[in-house]
């Protein structure tokens, strides 16, 4: 009996030593129990039995294993054997995405009826698996984070991916580029403003959760330095705006404030010209204290670098011949001489989120002299902190330099829309005064409308040939006065089109160009510039050039494509689109509007139809319902089922 087990024994230790199924760690194959090192240790022949009959079963279950691969058509994954203190272990994983350890025993079935792999090793060494197991990509070379950008250059988020992605990577602006700047001469001139100084069609605003309900009436007595004014008037600024004349006495009160109000109606100088005023009462040897300090008084961020560079020359202008130094940072400018140029002087740093959010991860600035937190376009920089967990904002927002001054800062937000983020924001980041339970919020009466001086034309095209019909029709138009196509910018959805468009209109002899998020920084402000001056006719773009921009002379805007959101976001778009134009004199909007659903010209077959109760509500909001076109009445009609007026 005992020989027979003897015999058993070795044939035993054989087989799991020419077997691959049971060496899976290279590991020793087999090791005598302590206790019995030195001598043969006699495997009862029923023992023996048991075990056979389990590697057996062990490797029938890796062959149906096997076999179930390739009737799923599932490819073993990259990272099934990772190597670890040079040798080899398996890393087990059910087909339902779990991974499991398991000791000596091969396969066997988990909770959902898959089977999972088991690695051949000890308890001690699936604890050591445990614990230096990667967690996502983090410890994986081979992926990297990608910033994702949407169509109006805002962050939506960041995604990782395999470092030999397939998607092309975006271009760059060369690694030292830093965008030009105009001498302040030049852009007096070319900002000085005309034609707007008397707006018998402006919008009133109300005060709301102030006890302030003061407001300018003239610039002479507005209580503001006396440079500021003398700056004012080298840009024709002559009358206060509405949402000047409300907001600048809050601000130099030194309440936090909502203000919400219509494009091109003045919202940077109404936040701009209090906290250079405020900056300037602080002593002279303090100001230049805190100038080299790193740490600045104010912090204006906005969500595209176009409109963070235009909100910096405003305040050049209006800070000119004082001693309020500026500083402008974001994406793809050098960031060591964005640095040292902080370091030389900065009083009030405007950018954008991600640049600024760097600064302050690494301790290159801080904010413990922050006395002024300005949002431009608020409701923009909620949507991208809603639509994203990690977003620059809400770092720069759980900084512990910028929690410090939760009782010392102004946090003031701006907007041409309402965003129902907003008030959440408010309520954790806003002093409320004392004996009201919201902030000061400064809006217009009507919340949905549009600068007067903008004429709204909504035309329907049911396929894309209808759509290029239209747009060329448009196009041909000449100005009789100059001889010219008047200066046009045209939104599409896709930033592909953009370039497509353009190629097809300069085919045809039109000077156009495209702009989109995914060309380069210095590329990107070179074609914005040229439009501005005059050397290009039409500009095709995404919404990247929707918010804030100010193009002088702008006389049309031409919607190819409606926004494609929800309504509320959808339309906020939209407001800003056509809000480009009617800024120094009258203006244009052509907004082409589908309602096929046999043509959908994009994938989610969506049409437009579901806009059209609010382009009507907006119509009727500023007085225009003669001007609603027949075909969207009968059109909202057939929507909501209305019998009546069919």
């Amino acid at each position: 009996m005992a020989n027979e087990s003897d015999r058993l024994t070795d044939r035993f230790l054989r087989w799991r030593r020419d077997d691959p199924a049971r060496n899976f760690n290279n590991g020793p194959l087999y090791q005598e129990p302590t206790e019995n090192r030195n001598s043969r240790r006699f495997y009862d022949e029923r023992e023996v039995q048991q075990e056979m009959e389990d590697l057996q079963r062990s490797r029938s279950r890796m062959l149906d294993d096997q076999a179930y691969d390739l009737f799923e058509d599932r490819e073993e994954p990259e990272d099934q054997y990772y190597y670890q203190n040079n040798r080899r272990r398996s890393r087990s994983r059910s087909f339902s995405g779990e991974r499991t350890y398991g000791g000596v025993g091969g396969y066997y079935f988990n909770e959902y009826g898959d089977y999972t792999r088991r690695c051949e090793n000890n308890r001690e060494e699936e604890e050591e698996d445990r614990r230096n197991e990667p967690t996502g990509f983090e410890d994986d070379d081979s992926y990297e984070e990608v910033e994702v950008f949407d169509n109006a250059g805002g962050l939506v988020g960041i995604e990782r991916r395999p470092k030999n992605h397939q998607q092309k990577r975006k271009e760059t602006a060369p690694r030292n580029w830093m965008p030009t700047h105009e001498n302040i001469e030049e852009l007096f001139e070319n900002t000085r403003i005309s034609g707007i100084s008397e707006h018998p069609k402006e919008q009133q605003v109300q005060i709301k959760n102030s006890d302030l309900h003061d407001q300018l009436t003239s610039w002479e007595t507005s209580g503001l330095n006396s440079q500021i004014l003398r700056n004012l008037q080298k840009l024709n600024y002559s009358h206060v705006r509405a949402i000047q004349a409300a907001v600048i006495p809050q601000i130099l009160r030194g309440y936090d404030v909502c203000g919400q109000a219509e494009t091109s109606c003045g919202k940077t100088a109404a936040y701009g010209l209090p906290i250079i005023h405020k900056i300037l009462e602080y002593p002279e040897d303090q100001r230049n204290l805190v100038a080299k300090s790193s740490s600045p008084y104010s912090i204006v961020l906005a969500p595209t670098r176009e409109l963070a560079k235009q909100i910096y020359q405003n305040f050049l202008m209006f800070a000119d011949g004082t001693d309020v130094q500026i500083q402008l940072v974001y994406g793809e400018m050098n960031r060591w001489e964005c640095l040292q140029n902080i370091q030389r002087g900065c009083h009030i740093l405007v950018g954008t989120c991600g640049r600024i959010s760097e600064y302050l991860g690494k301790a290159e600035i801080n904010c413990g002299n922050l006395r002024f937190f300005v949002l431009d376009e608020a409701d923009r920089l909620m949507n991208d902190l809603r639509n994203a967990t990690e977003t620059h904002l809400r770092s720069i927002l759980e900084d512990q330099s910028f929690i410090g001054t939760d009782e010392t800062r102004q946090t003031l937000l701006f907007m041409a829309t309402i965003n129902s983020k907003i008030d959440g924001f408010a309520g954790n980041f806003m002093r409320k005064l004392e004996g009201f339970e919201d902030v000061v919020r400064i809006e217009v009466e009507n919340t949905r409308t549009i600068n007067s001086q903008v004429q709204l034309n909504f035309l329907q095209t049911n396929n894309i040939a209808e759509k290029n019909e239209e747009l060329w029709k448009l196009l041909r138009t000449v100005d009789g006065a100059t001889g010219t196509i008047p200066r046009t910018l045209i939104f599409v959805e896709q930033k592909k089109r953009t370039d497509y468009f353009a190629i097809e209109l300069t085919k045809n002899g039109i000077n156009a160009r495209s702009i989109n998020g995914d060309l380069p920084q210095n590329v990107r402000e070179s074609v914005l510039n040229d439009f501005k001056n005059g050397n290009i006719q039409v500009l095709i773009s995404t919404d990247i050039c929707s918010r804030g921009i100010e193009i002088p002379e702008l006389e049309r805007v031409i919607n190819y494509d409606v926004p494609k959101a929800t309504v509320e976001e959808a339309m906020a778009i939209f407001v800003h689109r056509v809000g480009r134009t009617g800024r120094s004199k009258p203006g244009h909007a052509f907004t082409f509007v589908n309602l096929s659903n046999e043509n959908p010209f994009y994938r989610d077959s969506q049409n437009d139809a579901y806009l059209l109760p609010s382009f009507i509500e907006l119509l009727e909001n500023m007085g225009r319902a003669d001007q609603i076109p027949g075909w969207m009445r009968y059109s909202r009609s057939a929507e909501v089922g209305d019998e009546e007026d069919w």
